[in-house]
């Protein structure tokens, strides 16, 4: 068990950052210019749909997520369609909380053991949302997969899929029938699927795909729900691979890139065209899939001299997408981390930075809306913040794209490290992060952007 449980951790290491010195912003202030400048007034539509995330009376104060100084890991989010946002994250095993009239109700625990750090998290029709996670026995058997719905105001009690052990980066989807895919590693074995139909009845694990290779857990795989079925994204042996589940059985296996994986692929919907952008070989890569024409080729989105550390992937319905991440400035890995961007409309533009101050910065969280708006947030290392005891320097930032204007200004919301974005339906704007109490320890936290009604 021991030797299981050793195999899912994962160690980051941090950048340092070059101090240089910059004038200090007010807070709420904006950086300097990073894209389109603002000096023509906008249209009243385009003003409703664009918010402006300078106007700190629109911010919430910071409100805390979590129990306080758990050191909480692996943190998502999911907006259920009634708007309201739910998240997960691991500290000392699965916690969740809701978003809701402008605050959260109150973390819970959904799973005391620790082996629920591995978990996937999705919602369905109705204002249901699910969750997918490991759960160790009390004796010596293999870990098993449980699974909890959480619908009208209750979380349901847990149940185990049947023969789904040794689960890590899980991956959930729900269709609009309400069917669900629980997508995992199981390590030295392989990539597995379980289906749960519309009469409550899950499949046995279906194995779809070897996986990196024995014993190695490697990046797990996504899996995404589309009108001809659910899509799952996978490395294999060095290979980029995708399956589609018809709703009666797996397809074959189609390749996408022959370079290996550091980070799990993303999926996302823009209208009628599936999106996958990956990090391979330390570059960004993207590729699109209909039902009419199957996959594209593979394209090279990135800049080839960097070296990525991550990324975020956001679609919209009118079938434009932007993909985001933190890079080196060259293969060395030498220098400090800066924020990238690129944009497809109809094809993928020029690669550009999204920030302006020269301090490293942490991997990106990435959300979109109803009206085409992608939204980042990130820390970034900033000389100019005091470093108390309490403070580690990094400043929490946030920005949108809009096709009308390109990238906004970023906004300084204090300090912190970006985990995670959600944008409810009415586009209020959640940012999850991290904010440091001690040298060794952080607390999970929020702000709220309320948009213009």
């Amino acid at each position: 068990m021991f030797r299981w449980m050793m195999m899912l951790i994962v160690l980051a290491s941090a950048c340092k950052s070059d101090p240089e010195s910059m004038r200090p912003n007010a807070p709420g202030a904006t950086d300097g210019a990073v894209a389109a400048e603002e000096n023509e007034a906008p249209k009243a539509s385009a003003r409703r749909s664009r918010p402006d995330l300078s106007d700190m009376d629109r911010w919430s104060e910071v409100l805390p997520v979590e129990i306080d100084g758990g050191n909480p890991s692996e943190t998502t989010t999911v907006v259920a369609s009634d708007g309201t946002v739910h998240a997960f994250w691991s500290q000392g095993g699965l916690w969740t909380n809701r978003f809701q009239d402008g605050k959260w109700v109150g973390a819970s625990r959904l799973e005391p053991d620790t082996s629920a750090s591995a978990f996937g998290a999705a919602a369905g029709p109705d204002g249901t949302v699910w969750v997918a996670f490991g759960k160790a026995p009390d004796d010596d058997a293999l870990p098993q997969l449980r699974v909890r719905q959480y619908t009208a105001g209750t979380w349901a009690e847990p149940v185990d899929v049947p023969d789904a052990v040794m689960p890590a980066h899980l991956a959930l989807a729900v269709d609009s029938d309400g069917r669900v895919a629980v997508v995992w590693v199981r390590i030295g074995e392989g990539v597995f699927a379980a289906m749960r139909d519309a009469d409550s009845k899950w499949s046995a694990p279906d194995p779809i795909g070897k996986g990196t290779g024995p014993g190695v857990p490697g990046p797990g795989p996504d899996v995404i729900a589309a009108k001809d079925g659910f899509h799952v994204a996978w490395a294999e042996d060095g290979v980029v691979r995708t399956r589609r589940h018809d709703g009666a059985a797996w397809g074959p296996v189609h390749d996408l890139h022959d370079r290996q994986l550091r980070f799990a692929p993303q999926l996302a919907l823009a209208g009628e065209q599936l999106f996958i952008a990956f990090d391979s070989d330390a570059k960004i890569w993207s590729a699109r899939y209909s039902t009419a024409d199957g996959w594209t080729p593979v394209e090279h989105v990135g800049i080839a001299e960097q070296t990525t550390r991550g990324f975020g992937l956001a679609t919209h319905p009118d079938g434009r997408a932007n993909v985001v991440w933190s890079a080196f400035k060259d293969r060395q890995s030498s220098g400090n981390t800066q924020i990238w961007a690129n944009s497809f409309d109809g094809e993928w533009g020029t690669p550009q930075p999204i920030q302006n101050l020269p301090e490293t910065t942490r991997p990106p969280a990435v959300g979109a809306d109803a009206h085409g708006n992608t939204f980042v947030a990130y820390g970034q290392n900033d000389p100019r913040l005091p470093r108390e005891p309490t403070r580690d320097g990094h400043a929490l930032r946030v920005t949108f794209h809009s096709a009308e204007r390109g990238w906004s200004k970023p906004v300084d919301l204090g300090f912190g490290e970006a985990k995670s974005i959600a944008v409810r339906p009415d586009g209020e704007l959640v940012v999850l992060f991290h904010e440091r109490f001690d040298s060794q320890l952080w607390d999970l936290k929020s702000r709220a952007f309320a948009p213009i009604r």
